[in-house]
């Protein structure tokens, strides 16, 4: 077997990480740790790909997520901000910014635009928009119309 400069680098490095951990042993170093004797609570990361995971995990250490993670993040604020919307045109910009966004992180994704997340439909949101709008708008005119009889 044939090792490249990066195998007998890597091999190095082990060989004295090992060797580092055998002394600190001898030495007691890991003798007062909190939780010692208490299983470790390794998160589950089956679903990152192995050759990723260690990226992942730099990333969220520095308070970053990866793009992928990101759009996510971004369209779910998008719809939260949607469903607060008062506004046609402010909906309506929302509703592009959200497809835009699905669509991107489709594309990112490798796959077809109706596979992973839809896009928002427009004209059902707008609808919902325009119902909630006249609900509020009929509560008001019950009001005035109640506190007018008192």
């Amino acid at each position: 077997m044939k090792f490249s400069n990066a195998d007998a680098y890597l091999s190095l490095i082990q060989r004295i990480v090992e060797e580092r951990i055998r002394k600190a042993e001898r030495e007691g170093l890991f003798e007062d740790l909190p939780g010692k004797g208490r299983k470790l609570k390794l998160k589950d990361e089956s679903h990152i790909h192995p050759s990723l995971r260690v990226s992942f995990k730099i990333l969220k250490n520095a308070g970053l997520l990866p793009p992928e993670m990101q759009l996510r993040r971004e369209i779910a604020d998008l719809k939260a901000l949607l469903n607060q919307a008062q506004a046609e045109a402010e909906a309506e910009e929302l509703i592009r910014e959200i497809n835009e966004k699905v669509l991107a992180l489709n594309v990112m994704s490798g796959l077809s635009v109706n596979t992973e997340m839809n896009q928002i439909y427009g004209d059902k949101i707008l609808d919902r928009l325009r119902s909630r709008r006249a609900r509020l708008e009929l509560g008001r005119l019950k009001e005035k119309g109640l506190s007018a009889k008192r």
